[in-house]
């Protein structure tokens, strides 16, 4: 009950702040689309999603550093609640007091709707209820059937469970442990490079009464839906209809690829469906695609990306206005062409010339060039304050999810060039880049960084060369890019500028890479096909609302040919996680119940390479997990795997008493694992003749001794 207790509070609080510092917001349903109409756009669709994203992430990091302050308690996350709930629980008191009219009008508004069927909201928004009905539906499915508990068991579907591993740990080292300052599970070292705020709010929301699987579900399934709710506002903002919107949801959940049509060459025609609805494996022929690393898995498997998507969109939807402001001075620019200065008259020669000269490019490029470049309105800010609270809330999600950060940031850029006020990006700039280092230098150190760019052409391609990187994305994202080619012809004229900003952040996952892994950047292409889709949403529709049946035709088969694979995929999804199939942990494993009673939350323990263990589950953590989860995020897993062999294969006892020492270690794990390990030789005598034996399982033959 406190956990739902604290959603309310946090969505509620979003609501008000949206109010004070957006109100804007509430007015979007007047906001021309790029061809000058007003958007049907219900305001609700995005202060609904935006109250929950703004207030949970706002007060997230008050519950985080509250908690922070009273790290020596014996329960931080007391004191962190407490002070959190206080704040927002004031800012709500003040939004009713400093909004009562508006509050007045809202309940007025109800006893309307209620008293008048023709005023009824149901069913003046039923488009729009309908569709968040549909996106909930999705998202509660999806959540759930790859991660519940069930009696006493967590099922953990297949196709989630390695990246479960630390977002698992993360949650309970916070729920059931004392992760302050913050630690990597997996590689504890007095810092954190791995964004965790998401799995912060989760263990919290575990913390405040609510179980395992719904204390990670239902933000899961409120950031996902708050995310497709902002997609869809966006797109109907952009291009004014209801449908752009429908279809840039349903292309976010269903990918273009060709990679169904790989995988059906490889059956026998009177295989098909019959393979398809039982394919258990994720398809494609490119790198990595057989780990779903394009498909609807990555949004229940990296639970924090869609919150992270979700306060980007709504910063696109705050700042649509700028650019919208840039098209429609082109379009008035279009309809009024720049007087052409009276020159004096010229005779013979010269009067033929000028006669030839017509000024027609001068004509068409002067109004816009000022435009652009030269009225006060292209740089100057319209309003410096909202720049920098939009600065504000993006740098605050660098510990949500970094490369949805990096990608807004890279976006704003390019969609500066063709919006009015240039300088606000600045503004948003500004304090964007301050908290994000600020957030880097508190959590990660001096001398240490999250991420370390370098020019690496290429991504997941077969070669460096143009040939190769066309030839992968052709591949991969089947026939989207030559609807995008189209749409620089056909598209609605306006949103033809706003290919470049979205394509940007492909182009950079395709240049640059940050992390050791490249797969990584995978986000960056995603999260540009997701903006590119609206535009293709609008193609689409474009020719099905045609008058000519073969147009509806093309659109359909177009349609068929964007989704195909997404469905598969879905398939997919659903198959490989089936109950059956699934990684099982006893929420009641003798080894997490001792754990849990019997060790302090703050002490760390050398065991196998793991990625899911009870130990972890216990909140506890541990010197050297599955080393791909730390050498990924930056981690010097190479230098630690040398001291876990010198350890576990020492055969001197003051040697060994010294590297415990020397590396905080309070407990030493031995389990099947390390007797079967490759790279050392464990020397399990002297370990037992050496340190205190405090718990012994002989059924799973795993022995804990205490290094004190």
């Amino acid at each position: 009950m406190t956990a739902c207790l604290y959603l309310i509070v946090a969505g509620w609080s979003g609501f008000t702040i949206l109010k004070w510092l957006f109100p804007q917001l509430f007015k979007l349903s007047a906001t021309e689309s790029i061809m000058g109409k007003p958007a049907p756009l219900a305001n609700w669709m995005v202060v609904a999603p935006g109250s929950f994203l703004i207030g949970t992430l706002l007060m997230t990091w008050v519950t985080y550093f509250g908690a922070y302050l009273f790290q020596s308690a014996a329960r931080p996350l007391i004191y962190g609640n407490l002070i959190s709930l206080l704040v927002f629980g004031i800012v709500i008191i003040l939004g009713i007091v400093t909004q009562r009219s508006a509050y007045r009008n809202m309940l007025q508004n109800i006893k309307d709707q209620a008293s008048s069927p023709d005023k009824s909201f149901v069913r003046k928004y039923r488009f729009e209820l309908v569709a968040c009905a549909v996106f909930f539906v999705v998202a509660y499915f999806l959540m759930f059937h790859v991660f519940r508990i069930e009696g006493n068991v967590i099922y953990i579907g297949r196709s989630v469970f390695s990246d479960f591993g630390p977002h698992l740990a993360v949650i309970r080292s916070f729920s059931l442990g004392s992760n302050f300052p913050t630690e990597y599970p997996h590689f504890a070292d007095g810092h954190a490079r791995y964004h965790f705020l998401f799995q912060f709010l989760v263990g919290n929301l575990e913390f405040l009464g609510l179980r395992l699987d719904w204390a990670f579900n239902l933000p899961s399934i409120l950031s996902l839906v708050a995310f497709v709710m902002l997609l869809y506002s966006l797109a109907v903002l952009i291009m004014g209809v209801k449908w752009a919107g429908i279809l840039s949801a349903v292309f976010f959940f269903f990918r273009s690829s060709w990679a169904f049509v790989t995988y059906l060459a490889g059956l026998p025609t009177n295989q098909w469906l019959t393979g398809i609805l039982a394919n258990d494996r994720f398809i494609g022929k490119t790198r990595y695609e057989d780990w779903g690393l394009w498909t609807q898995n990555v949004y229940v498997n990296q639970r924090h990306l869609a919150f992270s998507l979700g306060i980007l969109i709504l910063i696109l939807i705050l700042l649509y206005p700028l650019y919208q402001k840039m098209i429609a001075a082109f379009r008035a620019a279009r309809k009024e062409p720049a007087a052409v200065p009276e020159k004096t008259p010229q005779r013979g020669a010269n009067a033929k010339t000028a006669k030839a000269a017509p000024g027609s490019l001068q004509k068409w490029l002067r109004p816009r060039l000022d435009e652009f470049l030269f009225k006060k309105d292209a740089w100057l800010p319209e309003n410096l304050f909202r720049a920098l609270i939009i600065g504000i809330l993006l740098g605050a999600t660098s510990f949500w999810n970094g490369a949805v950060l990096i990608a807004a940031g890279l976006i704003l850029a390019f969609l500066a060039i063709f919006s009015k006020h240039r300088l606000e990006y600045v503004a948003i700039a500004v304090p964007t880049l301050l908290l994000a280092l600020l957030q880097s230098q508190f959590f990660i150190g001096s001398g240490g960084e999250a991420v370390n760019p370098r020019y690496a052409p290429g991504f997941l391609a077969n070669g460096a060369d143009f040939n190769a990187i066309a030839a992968y994305y052709l591949e991969l994202l089947g026939i989207l890019p030559w609807i995008i080619v189209a749409g620089l012809f056909i598209a609605p004229k306006g949103s033809r500028l706003l290919v470049i900003p979205f394509v940007i952040p492909l182009v950079f996952a395709t240049t640059v890479q940050l992390t050791p892994d490249a797969a990584v950047n995978h986000k960056y292409v995603m999260i540009a096909v997701i903006l590119l889709n609206i535009i293709t949403a609008a193609i689409i529709y474009r020719l099905f609302k045609k008058r000519f049946v073969f147009t509806k035709i093309i659109a359909v088969l177009l349609f068929l040919a964007l989704i195909f694979t997404g469905i598969i995929d879905l398939i997919t999804l659903v198959n490989s996680n089936r109950k059956e199939l699934a990684v099982t942990v006893r929420t009641d494993d003798p080894v997490l119940t001792w754990v849990a009673q019997n060790t302090n939350p703050r002490e760390l323990f050398l065991t196998g390479r793991y990625g899911i263990h009870p130990i972890l589950l216990a909140g506890r953590k541990i010197f050297y997990g599955w080393p791909y989860f730390p050498w990924s995020a930056g981690y010097n897993t190479y230098a630690r795997e040398e001291v876990v062999k010198q350890i576990y294969g020492c055969w001197d006892e003051t040697v060994l008493k010294n590297l415990v020492r020397n590396h905080r270690i309070d407990y030493i794990v031995i389990e099947p694992e390390n007797r079967q390990a490759d790279f050392y030789l464990l020397n399990e005598a002297l370990i037992r003749n050496t340190f205190r034996l405090v718990y012994q399982n002989m059924e799973r033959d795993i022995s804990i001794y205490a290094t004190d």
